[in-house]
């Protein structure tokens, strides 16, 4: 109910400045743009079912058989999440596992760097550490991927279903590793663009291993029949081979079922050089995301929630009204919301075609270039 209040104040206050521009006679000669952030998944036809990422997995400890084998419960270490810390006696304040998205679709997972007993939060782990990552010297080393991706847990009174979906982790500063649990794994790799910032290409491996330096080891799999983003079934292995820039990668994904994720999910773990100094202290080791019917959380919710790369969360709402822009019609355009900023700019005259930036008097400085670009099909023929 709180959510329909706010819907229909803001419509009232809407009004209001429509209203105001009217009265003005402004209103012919203004933009008004309604915009969301991200769109929400859950609450149509079912609640989601939560999935206690923190409790279950990481903090519960383990239940090993008589023969030492991992039969049950979590890893048994201490978490910490905004709202939550839960702590093993015996941990110290800086040997825990912490947590960002604790009611969520998605959920950043930061470690300590090397091993769980290290105390070392200088930055995120190597990859090949991960795959390997020692809780402690009476446990063998646990694969984080594998084992994320390969969690079960009870949905409603009786099925028994995995509740992660994608689980990232960067492999170098030009690529991340997905897993999954039945879909297999694949590399998303980028480079410097000609006609984009970054060209991106998409590749099946298997076989994935750590290396000895740190780095991880993987070999391609050539004619791949399925893989975490269901590419292989829609594009020919040719189109996969290569590298596409990020306009092209967003056309050709926009109505599958992970849209414009091959660029998307890169900007979870590779870091722009402009923001490198900030990597160490704000990158996770790992993202895990949800799969449809659940969310990572401590109770069921009636709602829905967001950070899926699922359509129902990625496709924001984007309403436009203004001089010469087309009534009552739904541009089918593919955009990203970094394509706002230049069309609002465009729409102002601000923008420059020619270097993809905001336009700057003579003699002054260029700025980057963004990253979006102006969306000139919301226009009505003039």
């Amino acid at each position: 109910m709180s959510t329909r209040r706010t819907i229909a104040c803001a419509d009232e206050l809407l009004g209001t400045i429509v209203d105001e521009l009217e009265a003005q006679g402004r209103l012919d000669s203004t933009y008004l743009i309604l915009v969301s952030d991200h769109g929400h998944l859950g609450g149509r036809q079912r609640h989601l079912t939560n999935f206690d990422l923190a409790d279950e997995f990481f903090f519960k400890p383990r239940i090993l058989d008589s023969h030492g084998n991992w039969i049950g419960g979590g890893l048994g270490v201490s978490v910490r999440m905004h709202r939550l810390n839960n702590r093993h006696p015996g941990d110290s304040s800086k040997e825990f596992v912490f947590i960002d998205g604790d009611c969520d679709g998605a959920a950043r997972i930061f470690l300590p760097r090397g091993h769980y007993h290290s105390r070392d939060w200088s930055g995120p782990n190597r990859p090949a550490d991960l795959l390997n990552y020692r809780l402690d010297e009476q446990r063998a080393p646990v694969n984080l991927p594998v084992s994320l991706a390969s969690i079960r847990a009870v949905q409603g009174s009786r099925t028994v279903a995995p509740p992660i979906d994608l689980v990232l982790m960067k492999l170098t500063d030009h690529s991340i590793l997905i897993t999954t649990c039945d879909r297999g794994d694949a590399v998303i790799e980028r480079r410097p663009g000609t006609r984009s910032r970054w060209d991106y290409r998409y590749q099946v491996v298997t076989n994935v291993r750590p290396a000895t330096d740190g780095s991880v080891l993987y070999d391609r799999v050539i004619g791949a029949t399925a893989d975490p983003l269901g590419l292989t079934q829609l594009y020919s292995p040719s189109f996969l081979n290569n590298y596409h820039d990020e306009r092209e990668w967003l056309e050709r994904t926009a109505a599958t079922r992970y849209p414009d994720a091959v660029v998307a999910l890169t900007r979870h773990l590779l870091w722009d050089e402009a923001l490198r100094a900030r990597e160490a202290e704000f990158a996770p080791d790992l993202v895990v995301t949800a799969r449809p019917e659940w969310y990572f959380g401590t109770d069921a919710s009636p709602g829905s929630m967001h950070g899926y790369p699922l359509p129902e969360a990625t496709n924001a709402t984007w309403f436009v009204s203004g001089p010469n822009v087309r009534r009552g019609t739904r541009v089918e355009t593919p955009c990203r919301l970094a394509d706002l900023t230049p069309t609002i700019l465009d729409m102002t005259g601000l923008w420059d075609d020619e270097r993809d930036t905001v336009k700057v008097p003579p003699g002054s400085r260029y700025h980057e270039q963004f990253d979006g670009r102006p969306i000139r099909a919301l226009y009505a023929q003039s």
